[in-house]
């Protein structure tokens, strides 16, 4: 990718974004005119940048929505929620289209059909706010299907739709509508329909009432360049000929099978997204081309891979709408997905320091080289000590900063993943039939950007099953003496070197009872073990592996996918979930993440004379317990802690190594937290604490379990860094 494309995706992210914001902030005010304004200013930019590099249909769709926002701009009567909707739905899908230029370099194929269907879209959200008496405001979008059953089988030769709206006073502009229609050419289909009333005496014979619509051979280029002088009278859809999905051109299968490429990765990390974007992409397409039925097919699986976590569904379809049959379509293993780049716009301050502290760094470095000329040279080597010790201090207060500045490099605001979720909040909630307004505070706080980039799916799980299984239908708010509105608090804060992250919802909260009951029916638990268990106890079991108290699957929920998720995706994170719930007066779900990822804090520990390391963050405290304080359970050991009985596991057994702790008269021990449970790990010898650079396995290695990746000592030994909790799950 060349540098004019990767400024031009930089800086129409932060237009994005800005947008975003904007259009975000009129939804909770219609009547800021500023955010207006900058909203405008920002398509307007958009608009521009998509013709410096030539994508025509961006361009063309912000042409059209900033016609819409310029028409707001001059109007005083208050902003429709419709066409702020439209104008957030153009930016979500300009997002898509800058993904897509990222991975490939290109333009995406599928962009003139995703903008012929916005500006439609912004077209029908604006005659529904305006009541325009040419379009009923009830009218719906689908305009397209009568036509192409009036023009049956030669519905399959039509390249453009065309729907003509002429000006009220069209007949004394001189125009004769049907006239122009019908000098196009190549018309396969004609269709009239009348605003007009249908009582003679009051009907005006000189007032044009006429909605035309027509199919035609013609490309949509051809047409254009006939009906130019009618402006905004005409709407027009390029249209791909009709066949089956074998008979369309390579360019609708090319589509299908990257599609299918997206969904053979196989890493967790992104993959409700993976899922979404696959299915979206590939349903838009065939409803584009006039394939409602099979778009419909896609969808379906789409839901399914989501709720369910992986993509067999959807892959499955896919293969199915290609090939006619579920048969597995090869596909070349060469054609792998790009290595995409990341780019971050950095502050120059934060970017002069790094460049400070080079200069220091090498000042430092020739001072080194300088003691060692003088002790090669016979100097008292007491004196060059001293200055060895003066210049080792100097040189780690430097590396200290040097982390320092990196971190505050790779860091991002919160707000880049927040400003994603008040419009999926809102969309969610009309799904269930509920009012739900979210609320954010906090989303200046930065954190990684690996983090923040991550943080994505398990917010959206949280907030989704906030919607569905926190905050009550109105009814039932009103019984409870509540507001119909449900209120969901989306906050983020930092404390010391972690940022916690809090969901928390106004509503039922959650029944340790009927936790207990779904668990005992669904075999999560015995009845004896969840009657013992603490009322925080049971309600931790909604992180248990398929648990869900859904009474039936929804698009939404039922399949016991969505916390379980939550906690594993923080967990990969080094980070903790955890969850506090009133009764009747809501819920807050608490995820604490590391600042960040680069910077790793570690423990090391000597089992059969090796080295590891374990996550400090995992490490609850290090004690000695006496050897016959601990206690055989079956094949188990275990010891009592604080009247409370710890699992103890052997390290050195765990690793398959010589393990003669049992001779030993006393245990070394390590109590570890993993995913809210306490464990703890016997081993020869606790080490020191220390700062690393943790690397991840890669290679034949990555799936490793038990290793959270390897570091370099002072000697220049490798050292194995382990996950404790996979050795408690």
């Amino acid at each position: 990718m060349n540098e004019f494309i990767e400024q031009f995706l930089l800086e129409c992210r932060e237009l994005v974004a800005q947008a975003t914001d904007d259009l975000i902030a009129l939804e909770e005010n219609r009547d800021d005119r500023e955010r207006l304004d900058s909203a405008f200013r920002a398509f307007h930019t958009l608009k521009g940048a998509a013709g410096i590099v030539e994508f025509a249909a961006m361009g063309r769709a912000f042409h059209a929505a900033e016609d819409v926002l310029a028409a707001l701009r001059a109007s005083e009567t208050a902003i429709h929620p419709t066409v702020l909707g439209e104008c957030l739905t153009c930016l979500d899908v300009t997002s898509r289209w800058l993904d897509a230029m990222e991975a490939t370099g290109e333009i995406p194929v599928t962009a003139e059909a995703d903008a012929d269907q916005m500006i439609a879209r912004l077209q029908l959200a604006v005659d529904g706010e305006t009541s325009s008496p040419s379009v009923p405001a009830d009218e719906t979008e689908d305009w397209l299907t009568p036509l192409r059953a009036a023009a049956g089988q030669d519905a399959a030769d039509a390249r453009t739709a065309i729907r003509y709206r002429p000006h009220a006073d069209a007949f004394f502009e001189g125009h004769d509508p049907l006239a122009r229609i019908a000098d196009l050419g190549g018309l396969l289909a004609i269709d009239l329909k009348s605003s007009a009333p249908a009582v003679l005496e009051v009907m005006n014979p000189f007032t044009c009432s006429l909605d035309i619509r027509a199919l035609t051979r013609l490309t949509q280029d051809e047409v254009e360049h006939v009906l130019a002088d009618l402006g905004d009278q005409v709407e027009l859809r390029g249209l791909v000929p009709e066949a089956t999905v074998q008979e369309r051109p390579s360019l609708m299968r090319t589509l299908l099978e990257a599609q299918l490429l997206l969904l053979q990765e196989t890493s967790s990390d992104g993959l409700t997204g993976r899922l979404a974007s696959a299915g979206r992409s590939a349903a838009n397409a065939l409803l584009h081309d006039g394939a409602p039925e099979k778009a419909a097919e896609i969808e379906t699986a789409a839901d399914d891979a989501v709720a369910s976590q992986s993509a067999d569904a959807l892959v499955t379809a896919i293969r199915h709408i290609l090939d006619g049959s579920p048969a597995v379509m090869q596909i070349p293993a060469a054609a792998a997905q790009p290595i995409v780049p990341r780019a971050l716009r950095v502050e120059m301050e934060r970017i002069d320091a790094l460049v400070k502290l080079s200069g220091e760094l090498i000042v430092t470095k020739n001072a080194l080289g300088h003691a060692a000329g003088v002790l090669r040279s016979g100097a008292n080597t007491s004196d060059v000590a001293d200055t060895l010790r003066q210049l080792h201090a100097q040189f780690d207060r430097l590396t200290a900063e040097l982390q320092g500045a990196v971190l505050r490099i790779r860091v991002l605001p919160l707000r880049t993943v927040f400003r994603r979720f008040p419009k999926l909040v809102r969309e969610t909630a009309a799904s269930v039939g509920k009012t739900v307004r979210l609320l954010t505070d906090g989303d200046a706080t930065e954190a990684d950007a690996t983090i923040v980039d991550a943080l994505f799916e398990p917010l959206l799980h949280v907030l989704r099953n906030a919607v569905d299984h926190g905050i009550e239908d109105g009814d039932q708010r009103a019984t409870a003496g509540k507001s119909a509105m449900g209120t969901i608090t989306l906050r983020a804060s930092r404390d010391a070197d972690s940022v916690v992250i809090e969901v928390i919802d106004d509503g039922r909260g959650i029944d340790a009872a009927r936790i207990r009951s779904v668990a005992q029916s669904r075999g999560v638990a015995s009845a004896a073990a969840l009657e013992a268990m603490s009322d925080s106890e049971a309600i931790d079991l909604v992180f248990a592996p398929g648990f869900s108290t859904a009474a039936a699957v929804t698009g939404l929920s039922g399949r016991g996918v969505g916390m379980d998720a939550v906690r594993s995706a923080v967990g990969q994170l080094g980070g903790q979930v955890m969850l506090e719930s009133r009764p009747g007066l809501g819920t807050t779900v608490r995820l604490t993440l590391p600042f960040s990822l680069m910077l790793t804090r570690i423990m090391t520990v000597e089992v059969a004379g090796q080295s590891f390391g374990l996550l400090l963050d995992n490490i609850i405290e290090t004690t000695i317990v006496a050897r016959d304080q601990i206690s055989s359970i079956g094949a188990a050991r275990a010891f009592v802690l604080r009247d409370r009985t710890v699992p103890l596991i052997s390290l050195a057994e765990m690793l398959g190594l010589v393990d003669d702790t049992y001779a030993k008269p006393h245990a070394r021990i390590a109590v570890v937290s993993a995913d809210g449970q306490i464990g703890a790990l016997e081993v020869d010898r606790l080490g020191q604490r220390t700062d690393v650079m943790l690397k991840p396995m890669e290679g034949l290695l990555g799936q490793m379990p038990g290793v959270a990746g390897t570091t370099l000592l002072g000697d220049g030994q490798v050292l194995v860094v382990l996950d404790v909790r996979e050795f408690f799950n």
